[in-house]
């Protein structure tokens, strides 16, 4: 005789109960991001779209000054044109960093994820900026590319938890579309202009703007 007990169904029904009357409760909590007044969810829009802007202006201010860094470094392009790398490895790193890093933020919530990898992301900015050698510089831009490649594409994910409806989140889309381009274009002006300095304020001018932003995403995304 098995000793399975059978399923009280009063049990699952007092649990389905408690399930849905929490479920209402959140629906009307004012802590549910939907129910945010509209200003709010749009702070936090642009923070999260300037953060995206930013990112991709990192990873393509680099491109301008590729050859005077490849000289800096004693790299040479007489055989393969290893110049390019540092636009490769952050490449290489925002193709497969989303593939493993946005099933985790919509798995254990996007907040906390995002303000961590956002911070890890600004720490490998400063070091790009003073790489002692290209090693260094290589390893700071695969990583930052990982980073910066799962944060740029989470905007659809926090717009995704801001607005209910398809028609609402249109125009938060397609600020992120054109952020997203932005950035990637602007960046090898922005190193043109400042690389007639140093091939190093191509990272430099990006630490203060990441900083920035950094604190007023923190007060856009605490309760």
């Amino acid at each position: 005789m098995s000793n399975d007990s059978p399923t009280d169904p009063t049990s699952s029904s007092q649990l389905d109960g408690t399930l849905e009357v929490s479920q209402k409760v959140w629906e009307n909590s004012p802590a549910n991001p939907f129910n945010w007044p509209e200003d709010r969810k749009w702070r936090l829009a642009l923070v999260v779209a300037a953060v995206t802007l930013l990112i991709g202006l990192n990873a393509t201010s680099i491109t301008t000054p590729s050859l005077v860094i490849a000289e800096k470094f004693h790299v040479s392009d007489h055989h393969f044109p290893h110049s390019f790398w540092p636009v490769t490895v952050w490449n290489t790193g925002a193709a497969i960093g989303p593939m493993v890093g946005l099933p985790l933020l919509e798995n254990f919530g996007i907040r906390t994820g995002y303000l961590l990898l956002y911070a890890g992301f600004t720490l490998m900015v400063i070091p790009q900026a003073v790489a002692p050698n290209f090693a260094t510089l290589l390893v700071t831009r695969a990583i930052a590319g990982a980073l910066g490649g799962i944060l740029q594409n989470a905007l659809e994910q926090v717009s995704g938890d801001l607005w209910r409806t398809d028609k609402e989140r249109n125009l938060p889309i397609t600020l992120y579309t054109f952020v997203y381009v932005a950035g990637v274009t602007l960046g090898p002006a922005l190193g043109a202009i400042v690389g007639s300095l140093s091939w190093r304020w191509s990272a430099t001018t990006s630490c203060h703007p990441v900083i920035t932003d950094g604190i007023l995403l923190g007060c856009s995304m605490s309760n």
